[in-house]
């Protein structure tokens, strides 16, 4: 009588586990054993995983237990083809599997085993879109590879399949710089060489090349651009989706050797790449300014073909250079680099405007980057009246220095500041309205050291005029919009740094005959105010 079909029979799930477990281990006489039981119901002990997804032949797989792996497909009760296509919960098939870890034996075994579908396992993708020959190619298993492109099954389709970044195999080799996987893929009579290298990625749209070259695998990128098929030219200069090319996002993640290779190569047009700027307007000279990274920005600016004064003075559409990027980022050596360059205009980089009519000094104080503010400030062509100029803004605005310096003071960094791709920018700060929306950043205290360096810089007449009245009004008017004015001092542990910045914003208060400020100082500060009132 034919037994009905119904759930596997009772202990299955347990000797399923027991098999699991032999097979990661290699113990083929165990396995044997387990299957073979009177009791067993081999078929579900053969399709059992584990948490992870895993099955006997996926994890035997994963060690190269050739001896283990035939034992399991070839069973009288096993489904090897369903075996062999049966995924873990990361996707990966017992092909997948082997690739990944190089074992050429058990990959030789699961595709030419008779009930294989050598095609779809090839072409099968796990989770995150890898395929055998991707995982492969990436790891540097070279004989592994080879083996995949020359099956009878093979499609050469599959060198261009992609995974969920739109990457190919070609690209995962070069991102962990496999050489020798590289040349199998580019040099196979089936690859289309030249497509591979100039196929972009979906999710940044960078080629090969960029790939490469934001990792600097110096012997990847050098393998691309020498290969017979390589248009060379037109692959350092292919822009990815953000509009950056190999030489930017070797600049951005600084790797000075690949920056080398790629300005120095015979077919680069170094001027051009030098000069490109992405979408955002950024170049590569930002990029390394914004990273403060020296060597790097020498290379850019010392090059035979580099118009070194054209190259910092370049502006981001929002108006920011690289002498900003590299001030408001508090690079001290960047800084001193750009400033005492032979090339260098340094009073028109510092003296330069954003779109809101920021200079570098406004920017860098709005960050609070004292030290860079030091370097401009003792620059032996900076203009010490900068600190109380606010004529590049509207007066209704009072924009300068010391109010920048001010802001940080009372509401800290820019909410706004953006980075522009590769430069960091603090000409897009946040009104006083928006930093103090921060719930955050009510209770912090802020440094004062910024405004203090001001301060102490601020050369005041004996008759000031109005326009340095009104301004020394704002920047208390700015102190007492914060989110606590009393924040310029910590009743609990006093700082010395905020205790002077205060006594100083009362002495110029003072002779800056600003009454009103400095009453509204005295009161806000309360208990703070007759400590310095008469000092000094």
């Amino acid at each position: 009588m034919r037994r009905r079909a119904g759930p596997p029979r009772r202990g299955a799930a347990r000797l399923g586990a027991k098999l699991v477990e032999a097979a990661t281990s290699d113990h083929v006489a165990e396995m044997r054993l387990l299957l073979n039981q009177p009791s067993a119901d081999a078929a579900a002990m053969l399709l059992h995983a584990n948490s992870d997804g895993d099955t006997a032949l996926l994890l035997a797989a994963n060690g190269g237990h050739v001896h283990a792996m035939r034992l399991l497909l070839d069973h009288p009760d096993a489904d090897a083809t369903a075996m062999m296509m049966r995924a873990a919960c990361d996707g990966a098939v017992a092909l997948t599997v082997d690739a990944s870890e190089g074992h050429v034996d058990a990959m030789r075994l699961l595709l030419e085993h008779p009930s294989a579908n050598g095609a779809a396992m090839m072409t099968h993708s796990d989770a995150r879109g890898n395929t055998a020959l991707m995982v492969a190619a990436g790891n540097g298993h070279v004989d592994a590879t080879r083996l995949l492109l020359d099956h009878p099954s093979a499609n050469p389709a599959m060198m261009m399949q992609v995974d969920s970044l739109g990457s190919i195999a070609l690209m995962n080799a070069a991102f962990y710089d496999r050489t020798d996987t590289m040349r199998v893929l580019l040099d196979h009579p089936s690859a289309n060489a030249a497509a591979m290298m100039a196929h972009i990625r979906r999710d940044d749209g960078g080629n090969a090349l960029m790939v490469a070259a934001g990792e600097g695998n110096v012997a990847a990128m050098r393998l691309l651009l020498g290969h017979p098929a390589a248009d060379a030219a037109a692959m350092m200069m292919q822009p990815a989706r953000s509009g950056a090319i190999p030489l930017m996002r070797a600049a951005h993640t600084g790797h000075v050797d690949a920056m080398r290779l790629l300005l120095e190569h015979p077919s680069a047009n170094a001027a051009a790449m030098l000069l490109h700027a992405d979408e955002d307007g950024a170049t590569a000279l930002m990029s390394a300014s914004w990273k403060g990274d020296v060597d790097a920005m020498r290379l850019l600016l010392d090059h035979p073909d580099a118009d070194a004064a054209t190259m910092m003075m370049l502006a981001q559409p929002n108006g920011v250079t690289a002498l900003m990027t590299a001030a408001a980022a508090g690079n001290v050596a960047a800084t001193r680099l750009l400033l005492d360059h032979p090339d260098a205009d340094a009073p028109a980089m510092m003296t330069h405007t954003t779109c809101s009519g920021d200079t570098t000094l406004m920017v860098t104080a709005r960050n609070g980057c004292v030290d860079t503010m030091r370097v401009l400030l003792d620059h032996p062509r900076a203009d010490p009246a900068a600190i109380l100029d606010f004529s590049a803004r509207s007066q209704e605005t009072f924009a300068s220095p010391l109010v920048a310096a001010a802001m940080f003071a009372a509401f800290g960094p820019p909410v706004c500041t953006t980075t522009g791709g590769s430069a960091a920018s603090g000409a897009s700060a946040a009104s006083h309205a928006d930093a103090a929306s921060v719930p955050d950043k009510h209770a912090l205290a802020w440094d004062c050291a910024p405004l203090l360096l001001l301060l102490r810089r601020v050369a005041v007449e004996p008759h000031p005029s109005f326009a340095q009245q009104v301004h020394m009004s704002f920047v208390m008017d700015t102190l007492c919009d914060g989110p606590s004015p009393r924040r310029l001092l910590d009743d609990d542990q006093p700082d010395a740094v905020r205790e002077a910045c205060v006594l100083l914003l009362l002495k110029h208060g003072a002779r800056f005959d600003l009454n009103v400020g400095m009453v509204r100082i005295a009161r806000e500060l309360a208990a703070w105010a007759w400590r310095f009132a008469g000092s000094g």
